[in-house]
This record gives structure tokens, C-alpha cells and sequence, in this order.
């Protein structure tokens, strides 16, 4: 249903610039003697290439930082350095993103790094050594291209003659068509999650779930528990879902409407269709609470589940073996039914209509969906005693 609704053009992808120019997509290094001596190239570069910024500690860039310059029209990041940075914290980036890496050498020759350090007054022969085999370094460093420019050639326009093989533009030329031979997929991806409560079978449902079962087509299936991943959840699988931004992603958690936000900021910056699934038959339940102080009314709450509903969520948990559940929930959790109940009261004041609407709403701009799955054998709910 989904490729189906894709083709007849229901989901509009963000491929391509407002120019119609694609950008270029990766990390660029640009590495010298002295940042101070590489800064004006980088500003040159930076906009002959569309990067999104221009960052001067390649020691802070990080995974989501890459991940991120390498999506389709995020635009490239450009990072300067200097020899002495160090390339340690390039070659654990390199291990994941070998091909999205670029290292640029300006005046890292032996000679001129000498000239360079006589030039600022500098002749101690030992800085001198330890610069040229931190240089090695950076060259050795596994990456898509390593390449060195003269420094005399900083002074010279972005735009030169490109029959200048040595020269910037050539450099520049060289980077965009590498750039250009990543294969985008310009299919919007699908982010499915659980307003619900523990208990309501969402891991009975993703259980044994497959691309063909769904029909995902080429797309990538991802399933993730919330008790398995470790960290923090929504940081963690956003870099996945960034690696493959068209595939399924179902979240085997509960996401109870504090989460909506982040689920919403991952889809809106991913191009991410949100699905929310959702018990069908769902019955509100209105709660009034009597307080036996004179001076205090009585108090109303609505629910979006049934109490039977809670009661049947309740067992579930209590029918776990014990010690068998990964987020400590099950038979021989002290109280469980009360963590049961705590899930259930972060939907105070959501009647079912409110929870479709809070649930679109949360969406925001991103195109969304409700989905229905049967959680009891019949419609008509039988009463509580």
C-alpha cells in the first residue's frame, strides 16, 4: 500500500536544490600548518561547494555531524585543522564513513612546513620533526581522497582556469563529481509507533516481521525494541534512520504523548511518513474521583482505553515469566500492575477523538497516518463487574 500511494505521487520527496544544482554531500578537512593560513580557503571552498557550515575543531565533529552532511540536500560540512590537531579522532570517523571523508593538505610538504616555521620566527628543529610526522599521519589517513595543494596556490581565485591540474578549481571539480556518485534514495522513509501502554502486544506484533511480509519492496525493515537499545532512544536510532533515511522503522516501545515531540522532529528531519497504531474499538473511560473534603468537588478524568482494556494489559505483564522481560517488567517485578497504571494515567484527559487529533497534530507538517489493529476477539466489550 505504501509504494503503491508513492507512485501515484501522495508522498512529494525534497530531492534536489531550489537551483536544481546538487550540492555537494560529504566532510572536507582542510588541513595546514596553521588554521589562520587555510581559514580564507575554506570560506572560498565552503561556497564554491554549498557546505551548510564550516566547523574549526575536526576533535568535536561526530557521527550525527557526518551522517548529516551526507544526506540528500543537507549540504557537505567543511572542517579546518592544523597539523598538530591530531588525525585520531579522523580515523575512528573514517572507520564508519571512509567514503564520505575528504582530506585536502595545504603546504604540508616537508619544505614547506620548514618555510612556514621560519616565516613565524619558528626554527626549533624538533616541533619542525614532530610537524612532518604528524603530516604523515593525516596523509596515511583512510578516506575517500587525500589530496595536497601548494601553499602558494591559497592565493589564487576559486574560479581559475581549471586546465590547471594543480590548481583549487581542479580540486574543487574533483570533489563534486566524487560527491555526485553517492546513489540517493529519494523515497520518503515510514516511522511506526505505539501510543500505548506496556502489555498491549506491540512486540507480539513486531515479532517475526519481515521486508516481504510488509512488502518494503528495496527498503530497509528496521525494528527496535526501547529495552534493547542502549542510551538514550530517540538520539540513538535517529542515526540509524539518518544511514537509511527510506527505510521502515518500527519502534517496539511505548510512546506515551511526551515522546510525540521527538518522534515528530525525527520524521519532520528525515522526510518520514509517521504511523500511529493505534487498538481499534477503543472506548473512552471517564473516571470520577470523590475527595472527601467538604471544600473540594469531586474531580472527572477521561481515558482513551477501556478499563477492561487496562485490566487485559495488566495480565499480560503478570503472565510473563519471571525475570524474562528485558525492561524488568514481568511476573517478578514488585508492583507491576502499578507500572501498568502509571502508563495508563500519562493519557489523562485524552478522550479517543483527542488522541487522533494530538497524535496528527504532533505530526506537524508531515504527512501521517492512523492505523488500527483489533486487540480484543470482539467489538462489543463485555462489562467489568
Amino acid at each position: 500500500e505504501y509504494s503503491i500511494q508513492f507512485k501515484e505521487g501522495r508522498f512529494q520527496s525534497q530531492g534536489g536544490s531550489s537551483d536544481g544544482e546538487q550540492s555537494f554531500r560529504g566532510l572536507v578537512v582542510i588541513v595546514g600548518v596553521r588554521k589562520d593560513d587555510v581559514d580564507p580557503l575554506a570560506k572560498d571552498m565552503a561556497e564554491k561547494l554549498g557546505c551548510a557550515r564550516i566547523v574549526d575543531d575536526i576533535n568535536a565533529v561526530t557521527d550525527l555531524d557526518v551522517l548529516t552532511s551526507i544526506r540528500r540536500n543537507r549540504g557537505g560540512l567543511l572542517c579546518t585543522a592544523q597539523i598538530t590537531d591530531g588525525v585520531k579522532k579522523l580515523r575512528t570517523l573514517s572507520k564508519k564513513f571512509e567514503n564520505a571523508i575528504y582530506i585536502i593538505l595545504v603546504g604540508c610538504a616537508e619544505a614547506e612546513i620548514e618555510s612556514s616555521f621560519v616565516k613565524h620566527g619558528s626554527n626549533g628543529r624538533n616541533e619542525v620533526r614532530k610537524t612532518i610526522g604528524m603530516s604523515n599521519g593525516w596523509k596515511r589517513c583512510k578516506c575517500n581522497i587525500v589530496t595536497d595543494l601548494s601553499a602558494g596556490l591559497i592565493s589564487t581565485p576559486v574560479d581559475m582556469a581549471e586546465e590547471d591540474d594543480k590548481g583549487i578549481a581542479s580540486v574543487v571539480k574533483m570533489l563534486r563529481e566524487s560527491s555526485e556518485s553517492f546513489q540517493t534514495d529519494l523515497r520518503p522513509g515510514m516511522f511506526v509507533f505505539f501510543p500505548s501502554i506496556p502489555g498491549s502486544g506491540k512486540s507480539s506484533l513486531c515479532q517475526g516481521l519481515s521486508a516481504e511480509m510488509i512488502g518494503a519492496g528495496s527498503r530497509k525493515l528496521l525494528v527496535r525494541e526501547g529495552d534493547k537499545v542502549p542510551g538514550k532512544f530517540y538520539p540513538a536510532i535517529e542515526k540509524e534512520i539518518m544511514d537509511s533515511p527510506s527505510s521502515i522503522f518500527v519502534a517496539d516501545k511505548n510512546v506515551p504523548p511526551a515522546s510525540w515531540g521527538p518522534v515528530s522532529n525525527i520524521c519532520a528531519s528525515n522526510n518520514l511518513t509517521a504511523v500511529a497504531v493505534l487498538p481499534s474499538g477503543s472506548q473512552d473511560t471517564s473516571i470520577e474521583i470523590t475527595c472527601p473534603e467538604a471544600f473540594q468537588s469531586a474531580k472527572s478524568y477521561i481515558f482513551p482505553f477501556s478499563l477492561l482494556y487496562l485490566a487485559v494489559c495488566m495480565k499480560h505483564v503478570l503472565q510473563r515469566a519471571p525475570n524474562s522481560h528485558n525492561g524488568k517488567l514481568d511476573s517478578a517485578t514488585k508492583l507491576a500492575c502499578m507500572v501498568v497504571v502509571k502508563f495508563y494515567c500519562l493519557y489523562r484527559g485524552v478522550s479517543n477523538d483527542k488522541l487522533v487529533e494530538r497524535v496528527t497534530r504532533s505530526m506537524g507538517k508531515g504527512i501521517n497516518h492512523i492505523v488500527r489493529v483489533p486487540f480484543f476477539c470482539e467489538e462489543v466489550q463485555p462489562k467489568l463487574p
